[in-house]
């Protein structure tokens, strides 16, 4: 290929929008798992001091973020199922209502068939600040 075909100069100015950040929610406290219930087994984040595992509590919400974005519309049973042993139904729901509040997935969908999770634009941002 001749060189003149592909020497020209490229002229690259940033947009206002590309300096505006859009708004994300504030961080919802961290689900614990006290129901009251005390048959209610402790959260795979939470340590035996009640406090909470970080590195896990990431781990853990990546891994249903990351399931949600992949498939999109997929219900909690469903990924209950595929990251069992390690997370329980409920601990699923916790993570999906937590990602709810931060802004990143919403629940839609017939409620009689199960709600199914979809990803909201710029849900990778839901994660920042952890």
């Amino acid at each position: 290929m001749p060189k003149r075909l592909v020497d020209f100069k490229i002229d690259v100015r940033a947009e206002s929008s590309y300096f505006s950040r859009p708004e994300v929610a504030p961080l919802p406290p961290t689900p614990d798992g006290k129901t009251g219930n005390p048959m209610e087994p402790i959260r795979i984040w939470i340590d035996m001091n009640n406090s909470i595992i970080k590195g896990m509590w990431l781990r853990v919400a990546i891994s249903v973020l990351s399931l949600i974005t992949g498939r999109p519309g997929i219900q909690t049973k469903e990924i209950s199922r595929m990251l069992y042993p390690g997370l329980t139904p409920i601990e699923v729901m916790d993570v999906a209502n937590w990602l709810n509040k931060r802004g990143a997935v919403e629940p839609k969908g017939d409620s009689e068939k199960g709600l199914g999770c979809w990803a909201k634009e710029g849900f990778y941002r839901a994660l920042g600040g952890l």
